[in-house]
């Protein structure tokens, strides 16, 4: 029986890859910050009707050597989903960028010591679409250019992140048989196994909580989390995604479409106001996480899917559906608080 490892089991998106490799009779094992998360995460599986008998868990953080070692250890490939995520700038930069360049390297260093066929790192699109280019659709050959000013902390953190993992299975050449494949996914919404809703749903239960007043002019192509986890999988098996960047998403909305979506599904607090972008400029110097957001207004990313589609087979589900799912998620457990 063949060992995957999963690190950040105890994420939305680890999580769902955990249970997807379970459902398929690998032997997992996944890494988290704190044994603590143990029983919440075999208690999220066991209501998803997910058996984790072949489950191990195990401390390891991306900011430390320890642990990664007895993590890779006799495993055939390794998901290396955890990173950090955040929405606006934090207040050391560096050390975020850092923290995802660092701990991409710590995994492969023990991956490739362990002998691990395969790596399937989870980067993003955000890690694609921001460079000089006045282009609206991209694809796996574009790169965001990390020294932009207008590039997000997060953004360039992934960037890093997936150019160390790159340079490092091209410095190994011949001495490590190790192959990587590099999942970009766009937006992650969908329902979670877990309480942990994800960040990219905090802008679906802002928007249903009324404390999203308005939208804003941005643009975004979204997928499901069970898809994406779906694509890490599927690329973790397939032999022909080995040395390629898969975009995975499945339809680009405007904010404000979203808010239409779910409003027309009975959400009667989603705005219905799209603030002028001078107003959200002006905002923007104020406040911190809006201007972030500021110097991407109004500009489309396209981020096409069909590369992935046709290497892996994937195939996305309606990311409306996902998005009210989400919704129906976030009310039930508003409402069991």
């Amino acid at each position: 029986m063949e060992c995957v490892l999963v690190t950040g089991a105890s994420g939305y998106l680890g999580l769902h890859c955990v249970a997807k490799l379970l459902a398929q009779g690998y032997l997992v094992k996944g890494t988290v910050r704190s044994l603590s998360r143990e029983a919440e995460i075999r208690e999220s599986l066991s209501k998803a009707n997910i058996n984790h008998e072949n489950l191990s868990l195990l401390e390891a953080d991306l900011a430390d050597d320890a642990g990664w070692k007895d993590a890779t250890d006799n495993c055939d490939y390794v998901l290396h989903v955890a990173s950090p995520f955040f929405i606006g700038e934090p207040k050391d930069p560096e050390h975020w960028i850092n923290l995802a360049s660092d701990g991409t390297l710590r995994v492969l260093r023990a991956a490739s010591a362990a002998g691990v066929k395969k790596v399937v790192l989870t980067s993003s699109c955000g890690a694609i679409t921001e460079s000089t280019s006045k282009a609206e659709s991209f694809s796996e050959n574009n790169w965001t250019d990390p020294a932009l000013a207008r590039v997000s902390t997060y953004f360039k953190s992934k960037t890093m992140a997936e150019l160390a993992a790159w340079a490092f299975v091209s410095s190994a050449g011949e001495n490590s048989k190790m192959a990587l494949t590099v999942i970009n996914p766009s937006m992650i919404v969908g329902p979670s196994l877990s309480d942990d809703l994800g960040v990219s749903n905090d802008i679906i239960k802002r928007m249903i909580d009324g404390s999203t007043p308005v939208t804003i002019a941005l643009h975004f192509g979204y997928v499901d989390v069970r898809d994406v986890a779906e694509a890490h999988v599927l690329a973790m098996q397939n032999d022909h995604s080995d040395g390629e960047r898969l975009i995975v998403s499945e339809r680009e909305m405007w904010l404000k479409d979203v808010a239409k979506l779910l409003r027309k599904n009975g959400y009667k607090k989603a705005p219905s106001i799209e603030l002028p972008n001078f107003l959200t400029q002006l905002f923007g110097l104020f406040n911190a996480e809006a201007r972030s957001t500021t110097k991407i207004l109004g500009q489309k990313r396209i981020t096409s899917a069909n590369k992935a589609k046709n290497i892996l087979a994937w195939s996305p589900r309606d990311i409306r559906n996902s998005i009210l799912e989400s919704a129906r998620q976030i009310t039930s457990l508003e409402k069991s608080n």
